[in-house]
């Protein structure tokens, strides 16, 4: 149950970064900085200075994001183990030991 729940939490952080990377809210920030962008490319200060804590804000997004998959980790192992063991598919590596590699890029963690 540990890590179904923070799968989902997971899913809804990468949701909201892909939003704020390149979903419709990074097109309203740009739309906004390209607005506020003067003849000669300059950005008008406040613009500027919220594009910053935006930038700020995704990097934090990304960090937190990228800890709780750290903490996840574990857990997943330990799951992937149990449900090989009691599948009969068990080949006697443990999941730590191993890379795993999507055969098809993920849209959502799961």
């Amino acid at each position: 149950m540990h890590v179904y729940n923070r799968m989902g939490t997971a899913n809804k952080r990468l949701e909201q970064l892909g939003d704020l990377t390149y979903g419709q809210s990074a097109l309203a920030l740009s739309v906004a900085v390209a607005s506020a962008t003067d003849e000669h490319g300059e950005i008008a200060a406040p613009v500027g200075a919220l594009q910053g804590e935006f930038q700020t804000y995704l990097a934090n997004l990304r960090r937190a994001l990228t800890e709780l998959l750290d903490d996840i980790e574990p857990f997943l192992n330990r799951a992937i183990d149990a449900v090989e063991q009691d599948n009969g598919t068990y080949e006697g590596v443990p999941a730590t030991e191993r890379t795993f590699v999507a055969a098809v890029a993920p849209i959502r963690i799961n």
